[in-house]
């Protein structure tokens, strides 16, 4: 507002020296300025009145400056006109009135300029103290703020410390089979991360709940021991084999209950397991609680965190008497079934020879049916006696390289005397395959399975043997077209002492023969098995490794 006033005055002056100057002929008298000018002061005036209409208290201040203003132009065009007419006594009047106009006029300004800055003074105090307010507000805000992030820090901390702690107090619970404490509540990490561990230990103590149901009701021995051999724990199987109870053998040395032969030996092997990685296992016997002595199959194993033996004992008093048993049965298999069956066979094949036509015919027939007989009974004692070293494992391969086609026509040979009477044809499709194998234990599978195929195939029909090499092994199949085998008999085939394939109720055999083929071609490393569907006959298979061609 100031510097529209100043304008004012500025222009006013210009005017004012522009018409003395003309008056005193040093000029030339020029309208067109004194018209810009006068332009120029009202645009000013019109400025200043806009800019008071904002304030209502300063509106009649400025209006009665502008009207100053107004009244000095007004005495300014008349002097000027006065002056050009001639009429210099007016001229005279007129630049009296001016003046004393124009005084009044800057004493207005002067009071306008003074209240402006004493205005202005005030403002500047009042934005001084506002700034002095306003900063200390914001230091307030600042220590506030400072003071809530610190004690948020503070809560936090302590919270985030608590929490963990309570996590690192449940990680130290579950290495020692406690439970954890209260759950953390909220969704953070360390909830989620306390939430797996509650799941852990319901996980835990439901496979604990399984391990002592499966310790208690074991039929096994289970035990363990310390790095001196003495008990530390037993379930209660213990009881039911030895006769001790547990308060009975806790700390007491596992060596006083085992049989004085074995006991030495016994204790030096279990402190060579201590520290060690190794599965141990023996036998032994052990002393009952009633004095009686059983046999132990013992399954040692040292444990790193519990630093201590970890033993199952089974009890094989059972199997090692059906070991006996088994053993006595198959020496009087041997001794005192085959060996008089061998002298009755003997006997009847020298009646049938020697005096056969000096017999009677029912005679004849009684000796040939007592000699079959006899023979069914040797077959028998002598498969029972193989199937007992193939499970020793007492017999040794006598392995050559063999021509196994020539193998397979040998045993075509020797079942064709059963297939004659039958009409059953044997075909044969045989590739050229050496292999190193047991020549006649070899010729005894191939035979078996032809002569069952034979048995169970009808007249008529045919039987074809196969021999395909396949990479670095060889396939023999015997396919008939007899009565096959039901799905569900499948996987008895090869069980001993099962028959499957005879749909007439008829016995054909002991169910033993399968069984020993099988034995047999496993001990080559070979592999045996069967493809039938039942009424559309059985492929009997297995493989061997081949010599390279």
């Amino acid at each position: 507002m100031v510097g529209h006033i100043n304008a004012l005055l500025s222009m006013h002056l210009e005017r004012t020296q522009m018409m003395f100057l003309q008056f005193a002929g040093l000029i030339p008298k020029d309208d067109n300025k004194m018209r810009e000018l006068q332009f120029r002061t009202a645009a000013e005036v019109k400025v200043i009145e806009e800019l008071s209409s904002h304030s209502k208290t300063k509106q009649s201040q400025w209006l009665q400056l502008t009207r100053q203003i107004y009244m000095v132009q007004e005495d300014f065009d008349q002097l000027r006109s006065r002056y050009y007419e001639g009429d210099k006594m007016a001229a005279m009047q007129l630049i009296v009135r001016s003046r004393a106009r124009i005084n009044k006029f800057y004493s207005m300004v002067n009071d306008v300029v003074r209240q402006e800055n004493a205005n202005e003074t005030q403002l500047q105090r009042q934005m001084t103290e506002s700034n002095e307010l306003a900063i200390k507000i914001l230091c307030i805000l600042l220590l506030l703020i400072v003071g809530i992030a610190i004690t948020a820090a503070v809560y936090v901390n302590v919270n985030f410390k608590r929490r963990l702690d309570i996590l690192m107090d449940n990680t130290r619970r579950m290495s020692a089979g406690l439970a954890p404490l209260a759950p953390i509540r909220g969704g953070d990490e360390l909830a989620e991360i306390d939430e797996v561990y509650h799941q852990m230990h319901a996980a835990i103590e439901v496979l604990r709940k399984h391990e002592r149901a499966m310790l208690e009701n074991a039929a096994e021995a289970i035990c363990s021991l310390d790095a001196g051999l003495s008990f530390t724990s037993v379930n209660p199987a213990t009881e039911k084999i030895w006769g001790y109870a547990s308060d009975e053998l806790l700390a007491r040395r596992v060596v006083d209950l085992i049989a004085d032969e074995y006991k030495e030996k016994f204790g030096e092997e279990l402190s060579q397991v201590v520290g060690s990685e190794t599965e141990f296992r023996t036998d032994t016997k052990i002393k009952r609680k009633d004095g009686e002595l059983a046999d132990a199959s013992w399954s040692v194993s040292w444990s790193k965190e519990e630093s201590s033996l970890y033993c199952v004992v089974q009890d094989i008093s059972a199997r090692k008497e059906l070991e006996r048993i088994k053993s006595e049965f198959f020496a009087m298999v041997n001794h005192d079934l085959r060996t008089p069956l061998t002298s009755v066979q003997m006997v009847l094949d020298w009646l049938e020879i020697e005096m056969g036509e000096q017999m009677p015919a029912n005679l004849l027939k009684s000796v040939k049916r007592a000699k079959g007989s006899a023979q069914e009974m040797l077959t028998l004692a002598n498969s029972l006696l193989e199937m007992e070293r193939l499970d020793r494992g007492s017999i040794t391969l006598d392995r050559s390289k063999t021509d196994l086609a020539e193998l397979l026509r040998t045993s075509m040979a020797q079942v064709e005397a059963l297939a004659i009477p039958k009409d059953i044809e044997l075909k044969a499709d045989l590739e050229e395959v050496t292999a190193n194998i047991d020549k006649s234990r070899m010729l005894q599978v191939t035979t078996n399975i032809l002569t069952n195929a034979v048995k169970f195939s009808p007249a008529k029909s045919s039987i074809v043997i196969s021999l395909k090499r396949i990479n670095e092994t060889c396939k023999v199949s015997i396919k008939d077209e007899g009565v096959g085998i039901a799905a569900e008999d499948l996987k008895f085939v090869f069980d001993r002492f099962r028959q499957v394939g005879s749909t007439d109720g008829r016995k054909q055999g002991f169910g033993l023969g399968l069984s020993i083929c099988k034995s047999i071609v496993e001990a080559h490393d070979g592999q045996i098995g069967v493809e039938s569907e039942e009424g559309k006959g059985s492929t009997f298979w297995f493989i061997l490794n081949a010599e390279p061609a």
